[in-house]
């Protein structure tokens, strides 16, 4: 459902109010959420946003290895650059705009990632390795309220 979601933006260009564009962002939002609880154990319900969760080592590797991170980056990138139509300067949206309210979906899918990204190396400072080739990328995402922050703070405990 990930690469659905990049594909839907890069390759087919759906339109943004579409129900099928609100299906692949759903379907995205859920994967993103089972992949969250996958990698780590908690006794406590509630949000993944904001639950304390103890990571799974061997799922976090298992991620990692499948490369998971890399898709994620993928999703926190898709919406505002379209590698595909660059020479014409097109995007389906502006990063400054992901915090307004008609894109709020959108805005939860990144939270989620960057949530994801956190929990794939919380505890874990050789897999924090496997992102710093994004930092770039998180840090023009720093002021939109994905929970950037927490995730480079991770990244370097």
């Amino acid at each position: 459902n990930l690469l659905a979601y990049v594909r839907a933006f890069w390759t087919l260009a759906l339109p943004y109010q579409s129900d099928r564009m609100a299906k692949v962002i759903t379907n995205c939002r859920v994967s993103l959420t089972h992949l969250i609880t996958f990698c780590t154990e908690s006794k406590k319900a509630g949000s993944l946003l904001t639950r304390s969760a103890k990571p799974i080592a061997r799922k976090q590797r298992l991620l990692l290895d499948q490369n998971v991170h890399k898709f994620a980056m993928l999703v926190l990138e898709c919406p505002f650059k379209n590698p595909l139509r660059t020479f014409r300067g097109e995007s389906l949206l502006r990063l400054q705009d992901v915090d307004k309210p008609k894109h709020r979906r959108i805005h939860l899918v990144c939270t989620l990632c960057y949530q994801l990204l956190k929990v794939m190396v919380m505890g874990r400072p050789s897999f924090a390795l496997c992102l710093a080739p994004f930092i770039p990328l998180m840090q023009t995402q720093l002021q939109y309220g994905f929970t950037v922050t927490d995730t480079l703070l991770e990244m370097f405990k």
